[in-house]
């Protein structure tokens, strides 16, 4: 995303983090009698309906961004990735077996756990028809005990809400199900420099200012719980949020780098911009079970693994891309993809 080969054309902002941890609201846990923090599927959704059941109404178990689709993609993914499944991150492909890998048993375990959080009546109902900004809000306000976002949420309820109690949790995982992980973000493209430029040379002490601690820019960012430096020694000597070391200690012991088709063939850019959206998808089936308005989710699962297989077959063959490589063979779940692995494939 920032480079091709040893060439580089961006450099990139801010070390990538998951977007997909569980935050949680202490004061609305302890007052539902909740005292363990939910690590499995069955003590999430437990802790959901208890907490609902004590709201009567005011308070649920879950609320999230439900109208954006990219939120709820991100959910779906996460927890079928917690559940051991192969699936790409959002936005990207990855095939598991030869086919686009959304009705896989993990999948649909992810599903299931959704169908079972609305039959419960567990999730806010206007979760529907709200942005992830909203759902962050009514979270600090006490109508929801979980919410599942990124670190963005820090800085902003630090600003908003500063006496908000709240901590923040992995992905639960499916019961009996151990060491798997949710996918790790990848680097992107922030500013490069106009090959063009009449001021290279300005633009350059510009961008190694971004990057000094003289500045600020990052150490201010980092103590502030906006974002994790891409500079090591300014994570080290600034992260000071609390929620944000924990939020950083917690995505690092449970993501893994997954395989991306890019850094295997830059012809993947042009697959990328060719691939065409097949819908329902994802992230609309998740607000179709929300919404009740899908009810065999299983079907559509199934339709959209077949469907988006068969596009993404289409796509490779007009940009001469081998469809192929879009799986690969030797990525362990468990583990994360390493440049050793890439270069096995050759």
């Amino acid at each position: 995303m920032t480079h091709i080969g040893e060439d580089w054309y961006t450099i990139t902002e801010v070390m990538p983090t998951i977007q997909c941890l569980f935050f949680y609201n202490k004061d609305v846990l302890d007052s539902a009698g909740v005292s363990d923090i939910p690590s499995t599927y069955s003590e999430f959704r437990e802790a959901c309906k208890k907490v609902t059941e004590y709201g009567k109404g005011d308070t649920y178990g879950l609320i999230d961004g439900g109208k954006q689709t990219n939120r709820m993609d991100v959910l779906a993914r996460s927890l079928a990735a917690a559940a051991g499944g192969k699936i790409a991150a959002t936005t990207k492909v990855l095939t598991d077996g030869g086919t686009a890998p959304y009705d896989t048993e993990e999948m649909k375990q992810a599903m299931d756990l959704v169908e079972g959080l609305t039959d419960d009546g567990s999730i806010h109902p206007d979760t529907i028809n709200i942005s992830a900004p909203e759902a962050r809000e009514l979270s600090a306000h006490g109508e929801a005990a979980f919410l599942c976002q990124g670190m963005w949420c820090i800085s902003q309820w630090d600003t908003d809400f500063p006496d908000m109690n709240y901590g923040v949790m992995a992905v639960p995982v499916p019961d009996g199900i151990s060491d798997t992980y949710v996918q790790a973000g990848e680097l992107s493209p922030w500013i490069g420099i106009y090959k063009q430029s009449r001021h290279p040379k300005e633009a350059a002490e510009y961008l190694m200012a971004l990057y000094s601690e003289e500045y600020g820019c990052q150490s201010d960012c980092v103590s502030d719980g906006t974002f994790v430096s891409v500079i090591p020694s300014i994570n080290d000597k600034y992260m000071t949020n609390e929620i944000m070391k924990d939020s950083y200690t917690i995505a690092e012991n449970t993501s893994k780098t997954v395989p991306t088709i890019v850094k295997r063939d830059v012809k993947a850019n042009d697959l990328y911009a060719e691939i065409k959206d097949v819908q329902p998808s994802l992230g609309a089936i998740v607000q179709g079970i929300i919404s009740k308005s899908i009810t065999d989710y299983h079907a559509e699962l199934k339709t959209l693994a077949e469907e988006s297989t068969a596009e993404w077959k289409r796509a490779c063959e007009a940009v001469n891309m081998d469809y192929d490589e879009l799986e690969f063979p030797n990525w362990d779940a468990k583990k994360g993809y390493t440049d050793a692995d890439y270069e096995a494939l050759k």
